[in-house]
């Protein structure tokens, strides 16, 4: 299946990276964005599935016959951890226990914060 011109251009670029540390960058931030573009599709798709329930005067969950999930806005992760990179936080609700780890081993908060 032959790749998208973009496709094309974004590989070429990433094949010229040869810093480990920018590679990292690199996945880090592509990662956020597939996440991101994820939680758009699932929205979208969810906005068309109600129109068109809602067109021949039913509800989604009419149609479908179970409990309609909720259309999600996820919010974004403020906080990763430079070791593991499945440690997140979004800064928001109770401070998760590795960065209440961090900050006690004398780290700063500043210094796991995501750049966007």
């Amino acid at each position: 299946m032959p790749y998208s011109t973009a496709l094309q251009e974004a590989v070429t670029a990433i094949n010229q990276i040869t810093s480990v540390n920018e590679l990292e960058e690199v996945r880090t931030k592509l990662e956020r964005h597939i996440s991101t573009r994820r939680v758009v599709q699932h929205n979208e798709a969810m906005a068309q599935m109600h129109k068109i329930a809602s067109s021949v005067g039913m509800s989604l969950a009419d149609i479908v016959g179970a409990k309609v999930p909720k259309i999600v806005n996820k919010v974004a992760v403020k906080y990763r951890h430079p070791v593991d990179p499945t440690l997140e936080w979004s800064g928001r609700g109770r401070r998760k226990q590795w960065v209440s780890d961090w900050i006690a081993g004398g780290r700063l908060l500043s210094e796991i914060e995501v750049s966007q």
